[in-house]
């Protein structure tokens, strides 16, 4: 596939950005708290390995994002006295903030049990149009909500500082509009 263009860095990507992080830290044991699907444990499988070997000890904790367990996740984490926890889900940010809240795991400085929890988000949950918004809806995260993530660390491929190539490529390949695209597109 001479042509072939991805639009979206491989997640294991971000594993060498938390490694750096664990090793800047000193952290020497953490959690990777992953959906329970192709998607979660793929991810969990590439950070526990390249955490061995950088001398950091990753358990994973998965949970069904159709299910009611991550409240049996949140407490499993808790009874391993680890404090750094790694997010990577698809599911929304609530979905983890209310029953991670009733544990006093997150909260603002009255509600937490301590500021011992490091919570960290990979790119899916951490930027998640959801997570950022102030708003009331239902679906989306209210303001206090939003001030019990204060802290909360985001991880994601960085974005280009030269779009050049990018821009190069795109005046040389506009098969929607016309341009010089390669006859076997």
């Amino acid at each position: 596939f001479p042509y072939f263009l991805r639009t979206v860095a491989p997640d294991a990507q971000q594993v060498p950005a938390l490694l750096a992080l664990a090793g800047g830290y000193g952290w020497k044991n953490m959690v990777c708290l992953h959906s329970n699907d192709d998607y979660g444990r793929a991810f969990a499988d590439v950070f526990v390995k390249e955490a061995a070997n950088a001398g950091v000890a990753v358990t994973p904790v998965a949970y069904d994002i159709d299910g009611n367990n991550i409240d049996r996740a949140l407490k499993t984490i808790e009874d391993m006295d680890v404090y750094i926890i790694v997010v990577h889900t698809t599911d929304s940010i609530s979905a983890i903030s209310v029953p991670a809240r009733a544990r006093k795991m997150i909260g603002n400085e009255i509600e937490r049990k301590s500021d011992k929890y490091v919570w960290i988000g990979t790119n899916d949950f951490a930027f998640d149009p959801a997570t950022m918004s102030t708003t009331t809806d239902k679906d989306k995260l209210n303001k206090a909500e939003a001030e019990a993530w204060t802290g909360f660390i985001g991880c994601s491929v960085a974005e280009p500082t030269d779009w050049a190539p990018w821009d190069t490529f795109v005046a040389k390949y506009k098969p929607l509009n016309g341009g010089n695209a390669p006859s076997n597109w």
